[in-house]
C-alpha cells in the first residue's frame, strides 16, 4: 500500500493566533480528515493555543520553535536566549529544524504572519535541505509592514532567492505583493493573490438606521502598533465629535488593553468608547453595529471587512494593504492617511453621510457576492495534494478584476 502523503505546515506569526492562522488550519484539518499525515510548526507560547489543540487531538505532530529575538514581550531569559541563537545564526544549523525533517515531509506549506519577517530566509535550514532533497515549498504571505520595513542588502537577496525557490507564492493582497516586490526589488511575476477562508456570515436583518446613536464597531487585536486603535480613540476625542451621539465598540484582546483603557479614561470616553473583549458569535456584531471601523497602519485583506461585507455593512478604513480596494468610497469610506487629521476628516464625512450607510451596506454585499470564493482554498488544498493546478489570481489581473480606481476620493 502507498505511503500517506506527509504535509509540514509552518507558522512564523510570534502571536498566539491570528487571522493568517485560519488558512494553514482549515488546510491542516481537511488533510488530517481525509487520512494524511500532518506536522504543524508553530513558537512555543506559554499555553498552547486552542486552535493548535484542535489539531493535535485529530492526529497532528506539534513542533515546537522558541520565539524570534525581536518578540519581546517573552520572558527575560528566553529573550536572551533568542538574541543569542540570533547571533549564532541557529537558524540555520539543524538544531530547531532537525524534527521537521525527520518527518519526511511531500510538502511544506510556510504561513507567514509578515511576508518580510526574520524568520525565513534562503540559508535557514529547513529551506536548505528542502532544496537539496526537492521537497517543494509554498510561501503565503498575510501581511507587510508598509511604513518601517526596510531590509539589510544581504537580507534583500536572501528573501529574494526564498521567494524564487519556491515552488508557488501568494499573498492574501495585491498590495502586499507590490510591497514586497518593491522591498526585494523583484516583479515575482508568478505570485498570486489568494482569499483567506471567512466564517459564513448571515446578511443583516434590518436596515441600517439613518438617525440615532451612532453605532460603531473595530474588531482586531488590541495591538496599537499595527491596528492603531488609540488613533482612533485620539481622534473621536476632538472637539469636532464632542456633541455627536455615538458608541465605539472596541472588540478583541491583545498586549495593549490597559494602554487603551488608559486612553479612554484620559480623554473621558467612558461613556462612547467600550472595550468589550472577544464577541462570542461574531457574525452577530453586525446585527447591531453599522459601521465597521479599522485604522491599521499594515494590513493583508482584513477578514473582518469582508465579514463586514458579507453582512452588508459598510467600512470606515485606511489605506493599508487591500483595505482600499475593497472597500473604496462607493462602499465605504477610505483616510488617506494614517494621522489625526486624515482620519477625522474621513470620520466626520462619514457620520454626516450616514443616510448612504444602507444603500453602501448593501453595495458591500453584492460586490462580496460577486467577488469573493472560496475556490481558492480548494486549489491550494489540491496543490498539497501533489495536484498540478494554480491557485488564485495573477498579481497582474488584480486591478482589473477588482474594476476600480486604486484611488476614489470622496467628494
Amino acid at each position: 500500500m502507498a505511503a500517506q502523503r506527509r504535509l509540514l505546515f509552518v507558522s512564523t506569526n510570534p502571536a498566539p493566533w491570528g487571522g493568517s492562522e485560519e488558512m494553514w488550519h482549515q488546510l491542516a484539518m481537511r488533510a488530517l480528515r481525509d487520512g494524511k499525515e500532518v506536522m504543524v510548526s508553530v513558537f512555543r507560547q506559554q499555553t498552547t493555543h486552542p486552535r493548535v489543540t484542535e489539531l493535535i487531538i485529530a492526529g497532528a505532530r506539534l513542533h515546537l520553535r522558541p520565539l524570534p529575538a525581536y518578540h519581546e514581550t517573552q520572558p527575560f531569559h528566553q529573550w536572551i536566549l533568542a538574541h543569542l541563537k540570533l547571533r549564532l545564526q541557529w537558524d540555520r544549523l539543524p538544531f530547531v529544524w532537525k524534527a521537521t525533517l525527520t518527518f519526511q515531509p511531500d510538502h511544506i506549506f510556510i504561513s507567514g504572519g509578515e511576508t518580510l519577517d526574520g524568520c525565513m530566509f534562503e540559508e535557514t535550514y529547513l529551506i536548505r535541505r528542502a532544496v537539496e532533497r526537492k521537497i517543494p515549498y509554498s510561501v503565503v504571505g498575510h501581511f507587510h509592514h508598509e511604513h518601517s520595513k526596510v531590509l539589510s542588502g544581504a537580507d534583500r537577496t536572501s528573501k529574494r532567492q526564498y521567494f524564487r525557490k519556491a515552488s508557488g507564492y501568494y499573498f492574501v493582497s495585491h498590495r502586499n505583493w507590490q510591497m514586497t516586490s518593491n522591498e526585494i526589488q523583484d516583479a515575482l511575476p508568478e505570485a498570486r493573490v489568494i482569499f483567506n477562508p471567512i466564517r459564513e456570515i448571515s446578511v443583516r436583518k434590518s436596515p441600517i438606521p439613518a438617525a440615532g446613536t451612532i453605532r460603531m464597531a473595530m474588531v482586531s487585536r488590541l495591538e496599537t502598533a499595527v491596528k492603531c486603535q488609540d488613533l482612533a480613540i485620539n481622534t473621536l476625542a476632538q472637539e469636532a465629535f464632542r456633541d455627536i451621539d455615538f458608541i465605539l465598540d472596541i472588540f478583541g484582546e491583545g498586549p495593549d488593553r490597559s494602554y487603551l483603557e488608559d486612553l479612554i479614561r484620559f480623554h473621558r470616553l467612558e461613556k462612547k468608547v467600550r472595550l468589550l473583549g472577544h464577541h462570542p458569535d461574531p457574525g452577530r456584531i453586525w446585527e447591531d453595529h453599522d459601521l465597521l471601523v479599522l485604522t491599521s497602519r499594515g494590513e493583508g485583506t482584513p477578514l473582518v471587512i469582508l465579514e463586514a461585507m458579507r453582512a452588508g455593512v459598510p467600512s470606515l478604513v485606511t489605506r493599508a494593504g487591500d483595505s482600499a480596494l475593497w472597500v473604496n468610497n462607493e462602499r465605504g469610506y477610505v483616510s488617506e492617511c494614517i494621522s489625526m487629521e486624515s482620519l477625522s476628516e474621513t470620520m466626520l464625512h462619514a457620520m454626516n453621510d450616514r443616510a448612504n450607510w444602507d444603500v453602501k451596506g448593501r453595495k458591500c454585499r453584492k460586490f462580496f457576492d460577486a467577488k469573493w470564493t472560496a475556490e481558492h482554498m480548494e486549489q491550494l488544498y489540491r496543490i498539497l495534494s501533489g495536484e498540478e493546478v494554480k491557485a488564485g489570481i495573477p498579481v497582474s489581473m488584480i486591478p482589473g478584476w477588482l474594476e476600480q480606481k486604486q484611488i476614489d476620493r470622496h467628494t
